[in-house]
């Protein structure tokens, strides 16, 4: 045994002692979770964004692409000439980058209230209220819109009657469904006063469909307008909203989607904080942010006198996934001895993880037009822990329980699976679970890995369908991070895509899941005869003998009347 002199065997013991601390601390500084950011509603000195000397601004609408850039939309009356007609404006910015120069989309006509969105395929679509035959919204303003995949689509009609279609909300669900809500005003004057009614309307696009119009709210003794939308991360597709009667001034409400129907309107004030006597309160923005936190930030019309009003920015958010909001705060608050009023607020979170409050102010003249501006969180929305299922697909939609030699499908589907690591956690831990539902549940498989943060990673299963029961599945998919999360962020954890796979009955020829008598035509008709004779031949060739055969027909016969 070597014998070492003590000097050098004291270094020696140092040294080990130091590098077991290191060690420790280095695993324990991993084992402890990174404490989530909370809310603040404080946020920096007002910035400008679009400034026009004697041309007004209005109705600011924003949104963050997939990509990261800052879209902004807007109506002006740059472009009047004297008139009362306003223009779409966009600008937008990339991720470090600044605002490019406003653009006009619309040249002719009345055209106001904007609002953006990106649908799955990346495209930007824009939504506005537009009269193309008249410098006012009369008789009506109707909804159009045009899409920008490099460059801009000429505009489509979306609504059309005799009543003034505007306050527009988009948004795309996690199914990739495309939700519009807008305020319907109706003025009727068949009796003496006329009657107006304000109420929200919608509909949803899912592929080609296109559903009517819906009212949101039938509530006819009550006004409803000016809605916001939002798809939370656990799927819930919210609308905050101004609500009002003859009685009461105005406050905000929201709702949300169960699936089949519309809960009742909840306040977003909580009863510890009433809106004070005189004020109300309109035009509402609702956004999640990336740790999961719920805002809602809206204009407050303060009352200062008998005969003086202002008009202020207030925000509140929820740390409960929308069950209740926190008392609000004011964030401007400009001079009350010449009121200068801000108005409209547009609020997103940007790449740079701060959130964003665009609106409109008379600050630039002490009211003499309107100009947008922005307002910046106080510090960044981080650090944060969020691991989503971001998308679930199969290659394919339809298939057989059997290999047809014919038929290019497998009985084998693919399904992929993708986990998008949003939070801050450099190497985050995790196990995916996947799943096949209908009336029973089919476990696909679970895989355990790790992900970095600001990456994403595609998983695959494999599913023999042979001996499954002839359905159409859901397939749902669960994450469960190592590190916890909070209520709002938790909800992306988990994703269900309700019919996304159907296995068909040998003898669907036509496969629509159902064995009928267009499928037992199909069979008599060309019985006896090659599979190339006919293009529905392949699906009908069960025992693939490759030629509709007595077989074939006895299992059609057999299955007839079956509806999967």
């Amino acid at each position: 045994m070597l014998i070492c002199p003590d000097g050098v065997n004291t270094s020696r013991k140092k040294i080990l002692r130091l590098s077991l601390l290191t060690l420790t601390l280095t695993g324990l500084f991993f084992a402890i979770p990174v404490v989530p950011v909370r809310a603040q509603t404080t946020f920096l000195s007002a910035v400008p964004i679009d400034t026009n000397n004697g041309y007004n601004s209005n109705f600011p609408s924003a949104m963050v692409a997939s990509d990261g850039t800052i879209w902004l939309a807007w109506d002006s009356d740059l472009y009047s000439n004297l008139t009362t007609r306003e223009d779409i404006f966009y600008q937008f910015k990339t991720p470090g980058g600044l605002w490019n120069d406003p653009q006009n989309l619309t040249k002719t006509g009345q055209n106001i209230s904007p609002a953006l969105v990106q649908l799955t395929n990346s495209t930007v679509l824009l939504l506005w209220s537009a009269q193309p035959s008249s410098n006012a919204c009369s008789p009506a303003c109707n909804i159009y819109y045009a899409k920008h995949n490099g460059a801009w689509s000429k505009p489509v009609r979306f609504t059309n009657g005799n009543y003034n279609d505007t306050s527009i909300s988009a948004v795309v669900d996690r199914a990739g469904t495309l939700w519009i809500f807008w305020t319907r005003t109706i003025t009727s004057c068949s009796v003496n006063p006329c009657s107006t009614t304000r109420q929200i309307h919608y509909r949803t696009s899912q592929g080609n469909t296109m559903s009517p119009d819906t009212l949101l709210i039938n509530d006819p003794s009550n006004a409803y307008y000016q809605p916001s939308a939002l798809v939370q991360r656990d799927g819930t597709v919210r609308v905050v909203f101004t609500k009002a009667n003859q009685s009461t001034a105005s406050q905000l409400y929201s709702v949300t989607f169960t699936g089949t129907g519309w809960t009742s309107p909840v306040a977003i004030l909580p009863s510890s904080s009433p809106l004070p006597s005189g004020d109300f309160d309109s035009l509402p923005s609702i956004i999640q942010d990336r740790n999961g936190t719920i805002w809602v930030f809206w204009t407050r019309t303060l009352s200062l006198s008998s005969t003086l009003t202002q008009d202020v920015i207030l925000g509140s958010f929820s740390y409960s996934n929308g069950a209740s909001f926190a008392a609000p705060s004011q964030l401007t608050s400009d001079s009350t001895t010449t009121p200068i009023d801000d108005h409209m607020p547009a609020a997103v979170q940007g790449p740079d993880k701060n959130i964003w409050v665009y609106y409109i102010s008379d600050l630039t003249s002490n009211g003499g037009e309107w100009d947008i501006y922005a307002l910046q969180s106080s510090r960044p929305i981080s650090p944060v822990n969020n691991l989503a299922v971001s998308s679930i697909k199969t290659n394919n939609s339809l298939v057989f329980p059997k290999y047809l030699k014919d038929v290019p499908q497998s009985p084998v589907v693919t399904i992929s699976v993708t986990v998008a690591n949003l939070g801050d956690a450099l190497n985050e831990a995790f196990t995916l679970q996947a799943t096949a539902l209908n009336s029973s549940s089919y476990p696909l498989g679970t895989v355990s890995t790790t992900i970095t943060n600001g990456t994403s990673r595609m998983f695959q299963f494999l599913w023999d369908t042979t001996k499954v029961r002839l359905s159409a599945y859901s397939i749902q998919a669960t994450v469960t991070p190592s590190l916890s999360e909070t209520v709002g962020n938790s909800g992306d954890s988990s994703l269900t895509l309700k019919n996304l796979l159907r296995v068909l009955p040998l003898g669907d020829v036509d496969m629509d899941g159902a064995i009928n008598i267009i499928d037992a035509g199909v069979v008599l008709r060309w019985f006896g005869n090659p599979v190339s004779a006919y293009y529905l031949l392949p699906y009908a060739d069960v025992d693939n003998a490759g030629v509709i055969d007595i077989i074939d027909a006895g299992v059609v016969e057999a299955h007839f009347g079956l509806v999967t």
